[in-house]
C-alpha cells in the first residue's frame, strides 16, 4: 500500500445520487461515515460494493438521551424526501432506500459481553448509543481490522480516512487479525472467519490462529452455517471448517460431525443443505448409514434422505444407453436383473420424487421420459400373453423405455 492514503479513486467511485444525500445529510447538521466492507473492497479490490453501510454522527454534540429521539426525528425527515424510504432495524440501524441505491445507516455504538460466561451465542451482549463515540471506540466491536476501517464524508466532497486499527496493514499483507478478545464471544464470527479467508485469499495472523480454539461452537446454528456458507458455496466452508479441526483442534458443533468424509473436489457448488447432502451421496463408499446421519445432522426430513439413497445409484446413468443393454436381454430374464427392478421402482415413484432431486441425478431428456404417461403400446399387447400378472407393471416401464427415442 502507498505510505499515504489517496481517496481520490474512491470520490469517482460515488454515484451523484450519494454525494447529494451526503451533502444533505451535512446541511441538516450530521455527518456520515462510511464503514466494513464497502471501505474494505476499495483497498483490497478498487470497487465500490453494494456494501453500503454507515455510522452517523451530530457536527454539534448532543446528550446521551436525547441522540436516539434526534435520530428518530432526522429519519422521519428523510423519509419524507421523494423517492425516499426508511425502514428502521434492530440497534438503531436505518434502511435508506434512494431511488437506485440502498444504505444502512447507524448509530456508533458499543457492545458490552457480560463477563464469566463461557457459551455465548450470536446476540449475548448488551449495546449502547452515543454519537459521541469516537471512531476507534465505536470502531471496536468489528471483528476484523481491515472491516475497522472508515472514510467520513464531511461538506464540499471532503474525505477523510480513519483507521483506529491500522487495518490498511491488514490489507497490504493481505491478513485477517481480530481487534479484541470480545471476538472469540460470537461463535459466527468463527464462520465469518473462514469465510473471508476464502473470498477474498487472505491468511489468518499468527495470534488467531493460537486462539481460534478459544471459540466456543455449542451455539453455532446450522442457520449461520447456510448464511455464511452460501456466500462462497457450503462445501468449502465446511471444508475450512473441517481443517481447523485438524489443524487448530477447534471443537465443532454436533452438525458438522460428517465434514471429515467430505471430499469437496468432487463437489459441485452447493448454496443449501440439500446441496451439500446430494454432492455427499454420489461420493465413493458413502454408505446408507452415512447419508441418513448426515441427513439427521442437517434436519433434512428422512422422506427426502431416503429418496436420495434411492436416486444416488442413477448419478450419470443414461436411459439411452440402458436401452441398448435392455434390447439384448429377453424380457424374462431382464425381470430378475437389479438394474431394472430399481428402474421400475423409480418409475412407479417419479410423481413423489421432488424436481430438484431429478435435474441432480438426471439429464433433462430421461427426466422427460421418467414423468411421461406410460401407455399400452402394440409391444405390450405383444408380450403380455407371455408375461406373469406380478410383472405386467415392469412390462408396461419395458415397453415405454424401448419405444422411447
Amino acid at each position: 500500500m502507498p505510505d499515504s492514503i489517496d481517496l481520490n479513486g474512491f470520490s469517482d467511485l460515488l454515484p451523484s445520487e450519494l454525494t447529494e444525500f451526503i451533502e444533505l445529510i451535512n446541511e441538516w447538521g450530521f455527518e456520515l461515515t462510511l464503514v466494513g466492507g464497502a471501505v474494505r473492497d476499495f483497498f483490497l479490490h478498487g470497487i465500490l460494493s453494494n456494501d453500503l453501510d454507515f455510522e452517523i454522527r451530530s457536527i454539534n454534540k448532543i446528550d446521551d438521551e436525547k441522540w436516539e429521539s434526534t435520530l428518530r426525528d432526522l429519519f422521519k425527515k428523510i423519509e419524507n424526501r421523494e423517492d425516499t424510504q426508511v425502514e428502521k432495524l434492530r440497534f438503531n440501524i436505518f434502511r435508506v432506500k434512494l431511488s437506485s441505491i440502498e444504505l444502512e445507516i447507524s448509530s456508533p455504538r458499543i457492545e458490552i459481553y457480560e463477563n464469566n460466561k463461557n457459551d455465548y451465542g450470536h446476540s449475548d451482549f448488551k449495546v449502547e448509543f452515543s454519537s459521541n463515540y469516537s471512531h476507534e471506540q465505536s470502531f471496536a466491536r468489528r471483528d476484523f481490522s481491515l472491516n475497522a476501517m472508515g472514510i467520513v464524508c464531511r461538506a464540499n466532497g471532503a474525505l477523510d480516512f480513519v483507521d483506529p486499527f491500522n487495518g490498511i496493514k491488514s490489507i497490504s499483507i493481505k491478513e485477517l487479525d481480530y481487534l479484541t478478545d470480545d471476538f472469540f464471544k460470537d461463535p459466527v464470527r468463527f464462520l465469518r472467519t473462514l469465510r473471508f479467508k476464502v473470498a477474498h485469499n487472505l491468511s489468518l495472523s499468527r495470534r488467531l490462529k493460537d486462539n481460534i480454539i478459544y471459540f466456543n461452537l455449542d451455539k453455532l446454528s446450522l442457520h449461520y452455517f447456510v448464511q455464511e456458507g452460501k456466500k462462497i458455496g457450503l462445501e468449502r466452508l465446511a471444508n475450512e471448517m473441517d481443517f481447523c479441526r485438524r489443524k487448530f483442534s477447534t471443537k465443532l458443533p454436533l452438525w458438522a460431525s460428517e465434514f471429515h468424509k467430505f471430499k469437496i473436489e468432487g463437489f459441485s457448488r452447493c448454496n443449501s443443505l440439500l446441496d451439500v447432502l446430494l454432492n455427499y451421496s454420489i461420493q465413493k463408499n458413502i454408505s446408507d448409514e452415512d447419508l441418513l446421519l448426515l441427513g439427521d445432522c442437517f434436519k433434512i426430513k428422512l422422506t427426502i434422505v431416503k429418496k436420495v439413497i434411492m436416486l444416488k445409484s442413477f448419478k450419470d446413468f443414461n436411459l439411452k444407453d440402458y436401452k441398448e443393454e435392455m434390447q439384448k436381454i429377453n424380457f424374462e430374464d431382464l425381470v430378475l436383473e437389479e438394474t431394472f427392478i430399481k428402474v421400475c421402482r423409480l418409475f412407479k415413484s417419479i410423481d413423489k420424487v421432488e424436481e430438484s432431486l431429478l435435474k441432480f441425478f438426471f439429464n433433462q431428456k430421461d427426466i422427460l421420459i421418467l414423468k411421461d404417461t406410460i401407455v399400452k403400446d402394440d409391444l405390450f399387447e405383444k408380450l403380455i400373453p407371455t408375461t406373469k400378472c406380478e410383472h405386467i407393471s415392469m412390462l408396461g416401464i419395458y415397453c415405454h423405455i424401448i419405444k422411447k427415442d
